[in-house]
């Protein structure tokens, strides 16, 4: 371009320039975007750049001469040595500046990014933190990408970067702080901090407007604007102009405390008559009070934090209530009102209520947690249920239960059953017990939970009486029938005999239906199962067809451990009388369906069973 009009070759020395003091950058649509430079490179700021044009015009140049760009090149490359040395970043900024205009070759890069991530400052109320990122590279980093609780940010041109980040939404635990720097060579480094974010009751939603006006009702000339160097955390931020921005929260009535808190800008301050207030309504509309205002001449201006200050207002009076927070600006004029990172947050006794369910029929004792109240999300992480005799079980995701077996338990004994809730710091954050008894039961089913194999069945067409902890209601093994995908029959039955001094039976068991095909949201319905009562004579004819599912019904009702449905049937009929219990699946070969079934139980009470005396053993005892 040595012979092109002046003004077309100083275009190309003002790109160079710009690049030398803010960098290039990796996103082709970028106006600091080169081709001959893809992966960007780092800048070294206007005031360096400008003391190297000066010295190389001043020292370099012989008047009257119109320097060629290689020529200019040198000049530079001069200039740089002399001021920050020949191996300097500034001396390989200018070599990278050039080549961005293609103009001699990068400076050499051989080293991998040095990164390091500083002092993290987690402001939980805020769904904010404060990070402090630095890298060294040796022809300067490019540009650094930041992944914050796996939620990827925006690229920082540069090595450096001191700010605020938006943590809306996360929930409690530990999370990673990672930054990864790449340089010219499109190397990277990576630095990475762990920090925990504890746990926090927000109310608020959307408040650092990452997901636009979402969740707010605003009239006027309101907007949110996408620019992270406006924003406080993240990218964007509300602009009040003239309007208002609302959102309606419902504070608990068993609140402790509960403030809202927000980040407040004050910009272009053309209008002194112009005020912002935060404003509580009713959820009806009617004003219940004035917070504060601002006028247009609040100072803002820190010199830090972006120029933004935080306010925060006690809302605990407001326990129990439905409000609207309402920010307006009624007067039209020259100012703006920028917020972010608007939060309610409160705090409350953490409640919820546990339960233990003791079924000596089918032999089984199930703890449940539930009905959990004010806690923050995230803070429950897992549970550990103590059944009083024994180890405590871990239960770490929902149903939020344990069951074991009534096997082992001293009968007519009062324990006290008991379960911790822990947050994923491993903390304590509530005990809840209860007392439970395990009382002496007349079983007349022999092996209902199946955990001596086939001992006490009969059965015809290879049922599976199978060993699967993790499938079986209790214990360790379980029956499976049907689920091979062809045709088939399959028979299990046990002979039981009911005394005639009963006064009540029943027959209960433990059933899941299971789809084995993968991809199958129902199984299929021409798969069978059925519970009969048989008579014991020749042909063992059918007394009665107590239920009948099809692969393409759902799981009985009363769902629990494991996605088990309970299914009782009264057997009071049989009092005095020997009958054959039977199960049967049918399999048609198409889309096969499996039947689950576990602790299958007869029990029975005698007409006049006396009461038992109780003994009380504690937790762990």
């Amino acid at each position: 371009m040595g012979d092109r009009e002046v003004h077309t070759q100083g275009a190309c020395y003002g790109h160079m320039f710009v690049m030398l003091a803010h960098g290039a950058s990796s996103n082709t649509q970028s106006k600091l975007y080169s081709q001959f430079l893809p992966h960007g490179m780092a800048g070294i700021g206007v005031h360096k750049a400008a003391r190297i044009f000066y010295h190389a015009t001043t020292g370099y140049f012989v008047g009257g001469i119109t320097p060629s760009f290689a020529l200019m090149r040198t000049a530079y490359l001069f200039a740089a040595a002399d001021l920050y040395g020949a191996n300097s970043l500034e001396y390989k900024a200018v070599q990278n500046a050039f080549a961005g205009i293609n103009v001699g070759q990068p400076a050499s890069d051989s080293e991998v990014p040095e990164v390091s991530v500083g002092p993290i400052t987690v402001h939980a109320n805020e769904m904010a933190l404060r990070a402090f990122v630095t890298s060294e590279d040796d022809s300067g980093v490019s540009y650094l990408s930041m992944n914050v609780a796996s939620r990827i940010q925006p690229k920082v041109p540069g090595g450096f970067f001191s700010g605020w980040v938006d943590l809306w939404d996360l929930k409690t635990g530990e999370y990673e702080f990672r930054a990864v720097g790449t340089d010219r060579a499109g190397r990277q480094g990576t630095g990475v901090k762990k920090f925990d974010f504890p746990a926090v009751n927000q109310l608020a939603k959307n408040g650092g407007f990452e997901s636009g006006d979402a969740d707010r009702t605003k009239t006027g000339d309101v907007s949110i604007e996408v620019n992270r160097p406006n924003a406080f955390a993240g990218q964007s931020s509300a602009i009040i102009k003239t309007g208002t921005l609302s959102q309606t929260i419902s504070i608990p009535a068993g609140a402790t405390s509960a403030s809202l808190s927000f980040r407040l800008r004050v910009t272009k301050k053309f209008s002194p008559g112009q005020t912002l207030q935060v404003r509580l309504l009713s959820a009806g509309g009617q004003l219940l009070q004035v917070l504060n205002g601002y006028s247009s001449n609040y100072d803002t201006d820190n010199g830090f934090d972006n120029d933004y200050k935080r306010e925060t207002f006690d809302l605990r009076s407001r326990a129990g209530q439905t409000v609207q927070i309402s920010f307006v600006n009624a007067a039209a004029g020259g100012a703006e009102f920028r917020i972010d990172q608007v939060s309610v947050v409160y705090n409350a006794r953490l409640s919820a209520t546990f339960d233990v369910v003791v079924d000596e029929g089918e032999g089984s004792i199930i703890t449940t947690a539930q009905d959990f109240r004010h806690f923050a999300p995230g803070e429950i992480d897992a549970m550990y249920f103590d059944f009083g005799p024994g180890n405590p079980v871990r239960v770490d995701r929902e149903p939020w239960e344990a069951v074991r077996s009534t096997d082992g338990i001293t009968k007519n004994t009062t324990y006290r059953a008991g379960v911790q809730i822990r947050n994923p710091f491993n903390e304590v954050v509530l005990e809840r017990t209860e007392d439970y008894t395990v009382r002496n039961v007349n079983q007349l089913v022999r092996n209902g939970s199946f955990e001596e194999g086939d001992d006490g069945w009969s059965q015809t067409g290879n049922p599976v009486f199978g060993f699967n902890p993790n499938l079986s209601f209790l214990g360790t093994r379980l029956l499976f029938m049907a689920g091979r995908g062809v045709q088939n029959t399959q028979v299990v039955r046990q002979r039981i005999t009911i005394p005639p001094t009963a006064n009540s039976a029943s027959l209960s068991l433990r059933l899941r239906i299971v789809r084995t095909m993968t991809g199958q949201s129902t199984g299929d319905s021409g798969d069978h199962f059925r519970v009969r009562i048989r008579d014991t004579t020749t042909n063992l004819p059918i007394l009665q067809e107590l239920a009948h599912y099809t692969g393409a019904t759902p799981t009985p009702i009363n769902i629990r451990h494991k996605d088990y449905g309970k299914i009782v049937f009264p057997m009071n009929a049989y009092r005095g009388r020997s009958v054959i219990l039977e199960f049967e699946s049918i399999e048609n070969g198409a889309v096969p369906s499996t039947f689950y079934v576990d602790a299958v139980s007869v029990t029975y009470r005698e007409l006049c069973e006396p009461e038992t005396s109780l003994t009380s053993v504690p937790v762990g005892g």
